[in-house]
């Protein structure tokens, strides 16, 4: 027995062997031959793309922030950017580039890139910058070729390079068409047959819904209601918009949502059971719910003698500073009213504040304003001392005056227009797109 038990563990030594040398045969290169195998072929369909690749850029980790598009069109060792908010779309910033692996397969711009690092790089006023990414993590390539997954070193975020087939300024201003027809103060969120709520601005949609029908009979027992509600972030595209990832809705899985022209312009799934429509207000009340930026070239006649003199007193009494921004609405310190930032050079010091107004709509479009007398962040220094009264003036200052609003589109206006109702020479033009430097344009 003790013979045939030896005999027996031989044969089974043999075997092991046998099948380790076997596996070995499975690998008939090194890791480091295999790891370069797999980065040059990243290497290789990056350079497919005459257009280069659409990046629908992401940042941070932990929360939804909206998103950003670039394109960047990669040739040997360097790549040409181009970013959704340059100033002018066409002209790209040059950057080299590596692929290379550092606890995997990486891309890295590892020169400075005014538009890639634009969300990287930090600042006396962010020390961490925007939360932002220039190194990503090469996660894999579509079947066809046509994306490449990425994912953002710092962010975690996940993200893909889309290849495109028109050249990139084309791109954002098929963009731009999808996202100016969707303009809009407010939107209303359908989902199913369910009453919901949600919003849609800054890149980021959410909602929140309860899928128990609401009882037929009111009653005096309180019941718990179950509530529904979600966030993720988006970039428009030519035909809509698409989400940062896959997003659960309902039950169902989506990635998109299309533009539809009709009634005034919405967005749909596909299945049809998520649209999200225009809310558009009175334009009163429009005026009063947006910002309104100042334009010098645009505030008529008689305001242009005010707004002087506040130019004046910057130069004088403040050392030299210049008017950076103003503009009529809330956003700022959450209050209606007259909102400013200057800019001093000498300093190199930005100084920001507002001037509160109070109103009163009449109709769908008239309003009358006055200055309430109260104000933030420097806003009343900049009222007591640099005599931004005068830029009050011409808005209604202790005597209230009473505007009627007219613009080029009640749906999407690019500019409200203020006629004085008393002073027919007080035409005043606000804008909806940020105007800077208004005593230079």
């Amino acid at each position: 027995m003790k013979r045939i038990y030896l005999i027996l563990l031989a044969a089974l030594s043999l075997s092991l062997q046998s099948c380790l040398f076997e596996q070995k045969d499975l690998f008939d290169k090194s890791p480091a031959e295999r790891m370069e195998e797999y980065l040059e072929n990243f290497r290789s369909v990056l350079l497919t793309a005459p257009e280069g690749w659409l990046l629908e850029y992401y940042t941070d980790g932990t929360v939804v922030t909206g998103g950003y598009l670039y394109v960047v069109k990669f040739y040997g060792s360097q790549a040409d950017v181009y970013f959704e908010l340059a100033a002018d779309q066409s002209k790209s910033a040059p950057s080299y580039y590596k692929i290379g692996s550092d606890d995997g397969a990486m891309l890295s711009f590892d020169t400075y890139n005014e538009y890639l690092h634009y969300f990287s790089t930090p600042s006396s006023a962010q020390y961490e910058a925007k939360h932002g990414d220039y190194e990503f993590k090469l996660m894999g390539i579509s079947e066809d070729g046509t994306e490449v997954s990425i994912k953002g070193k710092r962010t975690g975020r996940n993200m893909k390079l889309r290849k495109l087939d028109v050249p990139a300024v084309d791109y954002f201003k098929s963009v731009a068409a999808t996202k100016n027809a969707m303009k809009s103060p407010a939107y209303s969120v359908q989902i199913a047959d369910y009453q919901c709520s949600g919003n849609f601005t800054g890149g980021v949609f959410t909602w929140a819904y309860s899928p128990v029908a609401a009882p037929a009979e009111p009653s005096d027992v309180a019941t718990e209601v179950e509530v529904i509600e979600g966030s993720v972030d988006f970039c428009y595209t030519p035909t809509g918009v698409r989400f940062s990832g896959p997003v659960v809705i309902d039950g169902v899985t989506y990635e998109t949502l299309n533009y539809v022209a009709e009634d005034g312009g919405k967005l749909v799934s596909e299945d049809g059971k998520v649209v999200i429509s225009k809310i558009i207000p009175p334009l009163n009340e429009y005026f009063v719910s947006a910002d309104w930026y100042i334009k010098f070239s645009t505030v008529g006649t008689f305001a242009t003698s005010y707004f002087n003199r506040v130019k004046t007193a910057l130069s004088n009494e403040a050392g030299g500073e210049q008017l950076y921004f103003a503009y009529f609405g809330s956003s700022m310190y959450g209050t209606f009213g007259f909102n400013f930032r200057t800019y001093n050079a000498s300093a190199d010091a930005y100084y920001s504040g507002g001037l509160y107004y109070d109103y009163t709509l009449i109709g769908e479009d008239q309003i009358t304003m006055n200055f309430a007398m109260a104000g933030a962040g420097d806003g009343v220094y900049y009222h007591n001392e640099v005599d931004f009264a005068y830029a009050l003036f011409p808005f209604g200052y202790t005597s209230a005056k009473t505007f009627t609003l007219t613009t080029d589109d009640p749906m999407s206006p690019t500019y409200i227009t203020l006629t004085d109702t008393a002073q027919s020479n007080n035409v005043i033009t606000l804008w909806a797109e940020e105007v800077l430097w208004p005593f230079d344009n």
